[in-house]
């Protein structure tokens, strides 16, 4: 091999080594920036959610069958067809009525198991064979006290269902629902007609607001009128099924598609008053003294004795 032919192919060696060495140095620039790019982008803007809407207050239905009595009927496309889709919220009356029915049967058994208990037992379950109350006051206490808050708990949740509706937008005619989308806020674009609105206070508000007070008065005797600590316990807590019955309603009797749309219903806005400022500032303070108080009033009234 002569030297003419070694000097081409060292020169060729040179040079892929220093563009090996140049590759080398360069910096992945365009990955770099990319990196960063997505980074902000996942960072996103920061907001502080307790800073969010202080000048309103916002209210909402719950998940339950009474929910689906107010809003099913203005559902256009729960099924295909008109018939199809009124047959479906025929059901949905059906089964709201079969609820309050369920409910209110059940709270009459109370109140008829109360008196009897009150006859056989006495008074807050009379005393056993020494003088003494069958049950302690401590439990007793306890007991009134949770079963209370689980009483007010449905009753402050009826009152936000009429503020909802009260605050529901109203319209000349029937309308079905639909809703608005502006810079991700849902909110409703359609109306409810007076008429509607009176209808649902009368035949799906009122009545679950008064089994739910009906309950609180004769579910009291009941819990705290028996035998044993045990059966305060017991009674306490079974008592609470009652309250469930429309919810179990709902998850069970319900497709997927009519849930979704009760799951989807934006809340409704309230403009700030001074109750409603004071309320966020001391709602916790407020909520015990009346939990408190209404458990003190319903004890001293089935157990006067000890109060």
């Amino acid at each position: 091999m002569n030297e003419l032919e070694v000097a081409p192919r060292q020169k060729n060696i040179m040079e892929v080594e220093q563009a090996d060495v140049e590759l080398a140095q360069v910096k992945p620039v365009g990955k770099t920036e990319e990196m960063q790019a997505e980074n902000k982008l996942s960072k996103g803007k920061i907001v502080d959610p307790s800073m969010k809407d202080l000048a309103v207050f916002h209210v909402g239905l719950p998940e339950s069958i009474y929910t689906c009595a107010i809003i099913m009927p203005l559902c256009e496309n729960l099924s295909e067809g008109y018939w199809a889709n009124l047959f479906i919220i025929a059901q949905v009356y059906i089964s709201h009525i079969v609820n309050v029915l369920i409910q209110a049967v059940l709270i009459a058994y109370v109140y008829v198991i109360y008196k009897a208990n009150e006859v056989d037992l006495g008074f807050c379950g009379g005393l056993d064979e020494f003088g003494e109350r069958r049950t302690e006051s401590v439990v007793r206490y306890l007991c009134v006290l949770v079963y209370i808050g689980y009483c007010i708990r449905d009753l402050a949740q009826t009152v936000k269902m009429f503020c909802f509706i009260y605050v529901f937008p109203t319209s000349q005619k029937f309308e079905y629902l639909r809703f608005t989308e502006e810079d991700e806020i849902v909110s409703f674009g359609s109306g409810m007609t007076r008429c509607r609105k009176t209808s649902v206070f009368l035949f799906v508000l009122i009545p679950k607001f008064a089994l739910a007070a009906s309950l609180l008065v004769y579910g009291t005797g009941f819990v705290v009128v028996c035998e044993s600590d045990q059966d305060l316990i017991l009674n306490a807590l079974a008592l609470g099924f009652i309250f469930d019955i429309d919810e179990i309603f709902y998850e069970y009797l319900l497709t997927s598609q009519q849930q979704q749309v009760v799951e989807s219903l934006p809340r409704a806005s309230l403009k700030m008053n001074s109750f409603l400022h004071y309320s966020k500032a001391f709602g916790m303070i407020m909520k015990a003294i009346i939990l408190f108080g209404i458990s003190r009033f319903a004890y001293g009234k089935f157990c006067i004795a000890d109060s």
